[in-house]
């Protein structure tokens, strides 16, 4: 029998493919060619009959305007029939990579969605699995974007409930799924050094970067981007070009840092598929949530090596390693979805003086285990970037007595001024300043996206924000790299 090295790519279902490193026999090289060309007819972004397996994976109340921005990932209904679907109901493994593009239902009523969803208002929510036609619907702003397409484009939508058995087969085989190593992830966090956070200016979205007290980058808790409706959020590295620096060249990687996910929701991940680094990025380790998604966030998932992904057990309350605690977020009626179901994290960032932050991604606090028993708390990030859903004063931990409490937002605003899903709220932020967190003002609740929460401010004062102990990082060598500048501190 003939022998070949190959180092062609031999495309999988998914479209992915991989590297032949090895002699392969000729005749199942020949096999693998056969599987691939059988394969390809699925691997194409667009349905040929405009039908799409579509997860929920995302409702953002804009409540100011009685309005709601509802997130769909899509996957061709040929290609789940035949790589998922086809299956027998016992297979468990992650799916393979997929064609997949997003649907949003963007700043539109509750009424009109429910009525291109054929569902009542209060039965639509996160998690769910529709069959979503497009080319069809009822009155309301819809847009998708392809992965071939610069930038999102108008649709014509309609979707159908799948049913509870098929949609909890399918959020069976969607979902974060890989070995922990419980020990191996306290190992890892023990060797983290604490001393500055970062929150990035990323707009619409939720960065934050732990460096040493030698501005060395230690880890990420989150790497997100806003959604494509509010990417113009972003700030531009250079106003006159509107080069955006975040993307590009992307997250600072000094130092190999991992990253701790909070949740599965667009704009806390998406530098790991949009960003010019985004392949190193996914190289790191990642610790997530153990969460169902849908088809673009498994795409992302399935990017990072498998020895790199570190699933936290959900009957785990939190892992302890150092000065780093990562928690494991429970829903509390009516604090339900995937906000409130992934992680929140505790950063020690000065062990003799008792002082630590508290970054709870978008969790609401009564969903945070342990919250109110935070000894030496002093910095917090709002959660949900200033937003006032499923916001409980009394379940918002105090600040320490006799000390001024520093918060954090992170938030963006489009280039009209208006905030993206009315971020942050008066509500939340009157809520914090009851619980003794940044009444002062602007030395005390500085805003990424201007001066201070909802300021009104012009000009803005947009940018990076460093707490704690302040040792502004030094450049890392990489051109027009965003993630060593600050101008706001919060000590």
């Amino acid at each position: 029998m003939g022998f070949r090295i190959s180092t062609e790519t031999v495309s999988s279902l998914s479209g992915n493919g991989y590297m032949a490193s090895q002699s392969i026999p000729d005749k199942l090289f020949s096999s693998f060619q056969s599987i691939a060309a059988l394969g390809k007819k699925y691997d194409n972004e667009d349905s040929p009959t405009e039908q799409y397996y579509g997860f929920l994976t995302k409702i953002e109340d804009v409540s100011y305007q009685a309005q709601w921005s509802v997130q769909f990932e899509l996957v061709p209904k040929e290609w789940m029939d035949v790589a998922v679907l086809g299956l027998k109901s016992t297979v468990r493994s992650q799916p393979p990579a997929s064609p997949a593009t997003l649907l949003v239902f963007e700043d539109a009523s509750p009424d009109d969605i429910a009525k291109n969803l054929s569902r009542d208002v209060d039965d639509i929510k996160e998690g769910d699995w529709y069959m979503i036609t497009l080319g069809k619907g009822n009155p309301a702003l819809r847009l998708r974007l392809r992965k071939s397409s610069s930038s999102p484009y108008k649709t014509k939508a309609c979707g159908k409930f799948l049913g509870i058995k098929k949609s909890r087969k399918l959020s069976r085989r969607f979902r974060a799924r890989g070995k922990i190593s419980v020990k191996a992830i306290m190992n890892m966090l023990a060797h983290m050094q604490c001393d500055e956070i970062g929150v990035m200016d990323v707009g619409a979205g939720g960065c934050n970067l732990v460096y040493n007290d030698n501005g060395v980058p230690q880890f990420y808790v989150d790497v997100g981007l806003p959604m494509f409706a509010n990417f113009n959020s972003m700030p531009p590295a250079n106003p006159v070009t509107g080069f955006v620096g975040i993307c590009n060249p992307g997250p600072c990687l000094a130092n190999n840092p991992p990253v701790i996910l909070t949740h599965w929701h667009w704009d806390h991940y998406t530098m790991a598929h949009f960003s010019n680094n985004a392949a190193a990025l996914r190289n790191r380790h990642w610790v997530v949530p153990n969460q169902a998604f849908g088809g673009f966030a498994n795409n992302v998932f399935s990017g990072i090596a498998p020895m790199n992904r570190h699933v936290m057990p959900g009957p785990l309350p939190g892992v302890l390693g150092g000065n780093v605690h990562v928690i494991q977020c429970v829903a509390l009626a009516p604090a339900v979805g995937f906000n409130n179901t992934g992680l929140a994290v505790v950063v020690n960032v000065d062990n003799i003086n008792n002082r630590r932050a508290l970054l709870p991604g978008d969790a609401a606090f009564q969903c945070i285990p342990g919250v109110g028993a935070i000894a030496g708390l002093r910095w917090i990030t709002a959660t949900h970037h200033g937003s006032d859903t499923n916001i409980i004063a009394a379940q918002i931990p105090a600040a320490p007595n006799a000390i001024i409490g520093k918060i954090a937002y992170s938030y963006g605003i489009r280039p009209n001024g208006v905030h993206c899903y009315g971020h942050p709220r008066a509500a939340a932020i009157n809520a914090y300043h009851a619980r003794g967190w940044g009444p002062r003002g602007a030395l005390d609740e500085p805003a990424t996206a201007e001066n201070r929460p909802n300021s009104g401010e012009n000009p803005r004062q947009r940018g990076n924000i460093l707490m704690c102990n302040n040792v502004i990082p030094p450049p890392c060598g990489v051109a027009n790299c965003p993630f060593h500048v600050f101008p706001k501190t919060l000590v």
